[in-house]
């Protein structure tokens, strides 16, 4: 409050710089002693309502109080409310091809006449009640986190401390190298359960701040003040509500476990010991908002388009090994090469337009295939970005989004963004370290699709994190891509048959394209949804061929 010093207006008027002492509601300006001795004395100013700005929460509600305008039309004043939109409105809103042109409506007077008692503050507060309630859950999670990791860590040190007596040479060894483990790990939990607590506390700052403003319009401001702050503030808390959904579902409870613990003597040559975490979290629901929902691909129905070979390009012998195809986001041919870590840029008619070389082995580029450390490349310009991420597997198959990446492993998915924080880890059904994922694909609604050499699945997760969809068909011949569509048809490439299988939720495999279409040992492929085409490269890799979609 102490910082929030208002300047009286009348006397600013005149270049003179005094500090006010009270507000005006009807006249909305700030007023020094003096001018408020004369604003007394005159017969149409003395009753207005005035109160000291010393009890003003901020500037911002002032400024929102004193503020009367159209959320459409910022230059008009909202002198009407809309019954239909349930929104304030001005005159212009209601002129010919207008949005309230043919809506309902009544004065700001009339619709405020019992604001305090209306349902959008009853929501408003309703809103940010449950917030306090997510919010005092995490601050509380915040204090169990603490003692559990503190507890946690001085039992583990406690389980060594008694299996020191009897190996005490192998032990002191192996305690040294625990306790070092275990101080990275607390300090890194310790650090996100206090990065968890400091968005919490921004959330909790927002709305407290949106709290207090509402209750000094409701206790100071006109029934037409308090309806048009209430319209701002509930945008305000619903922005708060998003954010708070963010932060709760990111927050995590943690706690510290010692794996690999033996008593055995015996085995204790060489005690597999780790640190691992376990975590569960906090939702927030607020009362007038949906929860997310992961949706199915077997949700949309396929529609499955005729494609035909238009023509088809020659390749440089660089390219023939290990090849993959994608698109830029100019929509430029991107062909990479993983044993020579080469990345070539094309146009449509594969004119070379630029490249790049990623030095050193077991490289991965964003939205390109990889193995074990992801590197950036903007394949715009085909530049190299300093940052690269780390995982804690070797990584087999790649694919990227705006936001999001998606990495596969031996046995496991790493959902993660772009500044490397792993979001969430599945489990891969019938992965082993002899049938390790190779190909993955994030499609747009959060569904997971990944294969291995013999199989493909689809992952689409609720909220319990349950497998909705898996194709289980024993395909006869090694997969070397898959590929979805808009309609949610899979596209799996099978260089063995020379063929392109696809299948969907609702429709077994069948074959889309074949040696009957000038498909000979493909070797990659991708969608080009702009064009109606789909690239595969052909022959072993010495052609690319351009399939184009036929119209009936």
């Amino acid at each position: 409050m102490a910082s929030n010093i208002f300047v009286c207006v009348p006397c600013a008027i005149d270049h003179i710089d005094i500090q006010a002492s009270v507000w005006c509601r009807e006249c909305q300006e700030t007023l020094c002693d003096s001018c408020n001795k004369q604003h007394k004395r005159v017969n149409v100013c003395k009753n207005h309502y005035t109160i000291a700005v010393d009890i003003l929460p901020s500037k911002e509600v002032l400024k929102s109080l004193s503020s009367n305008q159209c959320p459409e039309h910022t230059n008009s004043s909202a002198v009407l409310y809309c019954l239909d939109h349930d929104e304030p409105c001005c005159s212009k809103c209601l002129v010919q091809n207008a949005k309230h042109n043919k809506c309902k409506n009544e004065s700001i007077q009339e619709a405020s006449k019992n604001v305090k008692h209306s349902t959008i503050l009853s929501c408003i507060s309703n809103d940010i009640e449950d917030m306090h309630i997510t919010l005092s859950q995490l601050n509380s999670s915040t204090d169990l986190n603490l003692q559990n990791i503190d507890s946690n860590c001085k039992d583990i040190i406690s389980k060594f401390t008694s299996m020191k007596e009897n190996i005490i040479t192998k032990l002191d060894e192996c305690e040294n190298k625990l306790v070092k483990e275990l101080k990275l790990q607390q300090e890194e939990v310790v650090a996100k359960v206090m990065h968890q607590n400091e968005r919490a506390n921004k959330v909790m700052n927002a709305i407290e701040k949106c709290s207090t403003e509402l209750e000094f319009a409701k206790s100071h401001g006109s029934n037409e003040q308090i309806l048009l702050h209430a319209f701002k503030v509930q945008k305000t808390i619903k922005a708060c509500s998003d954010d708070l959904e963010q932060v709760a579902l990111t927050s995590n409870v943690y706690n510290l476990e010692i794996e690999g613990f033996q008593n055995d003597l015996a085995e204790l040559v060489e005690p597999p010991v780790s640190i691992s975490i376990s975590q569960s979290t906090i939702v927030h629901k607020a009362r007038n908002l949906l929860q997310a929902q992961f949706v199915s691909i077997g949700s949309v129905q396929p529609i499955l388009s005729k494609f035909t070979l238009s023509e088809s390009l020659q390749l440089n012998k660089v390219h023939q090994r290990s090849i993959g195809v994608v698109l830029s986001e100019d929509e430029h041919i991107i062909l990479y090469n993983d044993s020579s870590t080469s990345i070539l840029k094309c146009s449509a008619t594969l004119e070379r337009i630029a490249s790049c070389r990623m030095k050193g082995t077991y490289t991965a580029i964003v939205s390109l295939s990889g193995r074990k450390r992801i590197y950036f490349v903007n394949l715009r310009t085909m530049h190299k970005q300093e940052k690269s991420i780390s995982l804690p597997d070797v990584i087999g198959g790649i694919h990227a989004t705006a936001d999001k990446i998606l990495a596969g492993s031996a046995s496991r998915l790493y959902l993660l963004n772009h500044n490397g924080q792993i979001l969430s880890t599945f489990e891969a059904i019938n992965a082993t370290k002899w049938n390790a994922i190779r190909y993955v694909r994030l499609c747009e609604n959060d569904t997971i699709l990944y294969s291995d050499s013999k199989a493909v699945y689809v992952y689409s997760l609720d909220q319990q994190n349950k497998c909705l969809y898996t194709c289980t068909d024993t395909l006869d011949s090694g997969i070397e891509d898959i590929e979805i569509d808009t309609e949610g048809n899979i596209y799996v490439l099978l260089p063995g048959k020379s063929e392109v299988i696809t299948m969907s939720s609702t429709k077994p495999e069948q074959t889309f394209l074949g040696e009957k279409d000038g498909l000979s040992y493909p070797k990659a492929m991708c969608f080009n949804t702009t064009c109606n085409t789909l690239l595969v490269v052909n022959s072993s890799g010495l052609h690319l061929s351009i399939f184009k979609k036929e119209f009936s």
